[in-house]
């Protein structure tokens, strides 16, 4: 049975610097089969950085102006890096 676990911008962070053992522990999160993770919108605009790099991972749909993803779910699956 897989579990949800909400993700802040922090774990995210974490993960993305891997330096220490809070980083470690944060790519154990990540890398878990048995959790299902889940992000808001929020932590997206967090972690936003240029399209297509950095920690943001989904998919570019640019809106008309040209500066915003898409419309989707307030509370949605984090996508898979890999």
């Amino acid at each position: 049975m897989t579990k949800r676990t909400y993700l802040d911008a922090n774990v995210l962070i974490a993960a993305w610097q891997a330096k220490d053992p809070l980083g470690t522990r944060a790519m154990a999160i990540l890398d878990d089969p048995q959790r299902q993770l889940m992000v808001s919108d929020a932590v997206w605009l967090e972690v936003k950085s240029e399209k297509g790099s950095g920690l943001d991972s989904r998919p570019y749909s640019p809106s008309k102006d040209g500066n915003s993803y898409d419309s989707s779910p307030h509370i949605s699956p984090a996508s898979n890096p890999t």
